[in-house]
């Protein structure tokens, strides 16, 4: 499931890429915190709020360049998709429990085909 929006910036008249895509509770993700993956133009963000299941009630976020992405793998499961996003300089986007629409989207954007 993800949500399309185009956010214009009225001063320079241009149109910026926002798409989010999020787990499913049906596929075996978290209901009340689902992880989130946000693609702009120019960064891609996974997002994931441990919530109740924390101690401390930690989120967890991790933000890379669409520049520096040199490889995406989705992992097919029984139920579901692992999507995993890799950069050149290490780090590295593990999200779990994606439908299989929702990563090919992904990956599709991010390559650009």
């Amino acid at each position: 499931m993800y949500i399309r929006n185009y956010i214009v910036d009225l001063c320079s008249k241009t149109k910026n890429m926002y798409e989010e895509f999020s787990s499913s509770m049906l596929l075996g993700g978290a209901g009340t915190t689902p992880q989130r993956i946000i693609i702009s133009d120019k960064l891609v963000t996974f997002k994931q709020n441990n919530g109740a299941r924390s101690f401390f009630l930690a989120s967890h976020s991790v933000t890379i360049s669409r520049n520096a992405i040199n490889g995406i793998q989705i992992h097919g499961k029984l139920f579901g998709c692992d999507i995993t996003i890799t950069t050149n300089g290490g780090a590295s986007i593990h999200a779990q429990c994606f439908s299989r629409d929702d990563a090919e989207d992904i990956q599709r954007i991010l390559l650009g085909n």
